[in-house]
C-alpha cells in the first residue's frame, strides 16, 4: 500500500513538473512566427541651426498578444556634432514602467509592463518615446543622420533574450518645425512673440499655448523677464541675447 501511495506520489510530482515546465514555456513569450513591427519618425526635410524636432518611436504590430511582450529596450542614436538633446518623453501611458539613459550622441529607452496595474503584457500599439533635439548646424537631410540601434525585447517570463523577430521601420515626415523664439508660429521672430509670450505669463497657457521651453534667460523661472529677454534679441541681436 505504501509503494503504491508513494508511485502516485511520484507520478503527480512529475506531472506537475511537466505543466510548470509547459507553463513556463507558454508565458516565455515565444514568438509564433510573426514579427513585432516598429517605426521611427523622423523629418526629412532641411533644418536649420537652433531648430527643435521630434523623433517619436513606436509601436505599429497590433496583435502583440502573441508575443506576451512585457517590455523592451531601444535606443536612437545620432551624431553630438549635429544635435544636442532638448528633452526626451515617455509616451507610453500609465501602465508601463520606463527610464532613459543619455549620453552625448545616444538615447536609450528601457521599459517594462507594470503588472500592478492588472495588464497581462502590452495589448496595444503606438508611440513609446520621443526625444526631440536641437539642430547645432544646418542640416540638408535630416533622416540620414538618425538611427535605431540595440533593440531587445523582453519577454513574458522576464528573461531578456535578443531575438531577430522584430523589424524597424523609419518613417520620414515634415512635421512642424519649431524656431526658438516664434511663439504665433508664422515662421519668424519678431517683436510680436515677445508680447506673446507676456501675455502667457499674464493670462495662462490656455489663451496663449507656448510650443517650446521659453525660460530663455536661463534662470530655472519662466516670467516676464523672458519676455523682455526675447525682446531684446529682437532688437538687439543674437550675439548679445542668444536664445537658448
Amino acid at each position: 500500500m505504501k509503494n503504491k501511495l508513494a508511485l502516485k506520489t511520484i507520478l503527480l510530482v512529475s506531472i506537475f513538473a511537466l505543466l510548470l515546465v509547459t507553463a513556463l514555456f507558454v508565458v516565455s513569450g515565444i514568438p509564433t512566427g510573426n514579427t513585432i513591427d516598429f517605426i521611427l519618425d523622423v523629418p526629412s526635410n532641411r533644418i536649420q541651426s537652433g531648430n527643435q524636432f521630434e523623433a517619436v518611436f513606436r509601436i505599429a504590430t497590433q496583435d502583440l498578444e502573441a508575443f506576451n511582450l512585457a517590455g523592451f529596450q531601444a535606443e536612437i542614436q545620432f551624431d553630438s556634432e549635429l544635435y544636442e538633446i532638448t528633452e526626451v518623453e515617455d509616451l507610453s501611458g500609465d501602465t508601463t514602467i520606463a527610464q532613459f539613459t543619455t549620453n552625448n550622441n545616444a538615447v536609450k529607452y528601457i521599459c517594462v509592463n507594470d503588472f500592478t496595474t492588472e495588464t497581462e503584457g502590452y495589448k496595444t500599439f503606438g508611440d513609446i518615446f520621443s526625444v526631440t533635439l536641437t539642430a547645432k548646424k544646418d542640416i540638408t537631410d535630416v533622416s540620414k543622420t538618425i538611427a535605431t540601434n540595440d533593440i531587445e525585447l523582453l519577454l513574458g517570463d522576464y528573461n531578456s533574450k535578443k531575438i531577430t523577430d522584430y523589424t524597424v521601420t523609419v518613417n520620414y515626415l515634415t512635421p512642424e518645425v519649431v524656431v526658438t523664439g516664434d511663439l504665433n508660429k508664422n515662421g519668424t521672430v519678431a517683436t510680436d512673440d515677445a508680447i506673446y509670450l507676456l501675455y502667457n505669463t499674464v493670462y495662462g497657457d490656455a489663451k496663449y499655448p507656448l510650443n517650446q521651453d521659453c525660460d530663455f534667460d536661463n534662470n530655472g523661472k519662466l516670467n516676464s523677464d523672458d519676455a523682455i529677454y526675447l525682446l531684446y534679441h529682437v532688437v538687439f541681436g543674437a550675439d548679445k541675447y542668444p536664445l537658448n
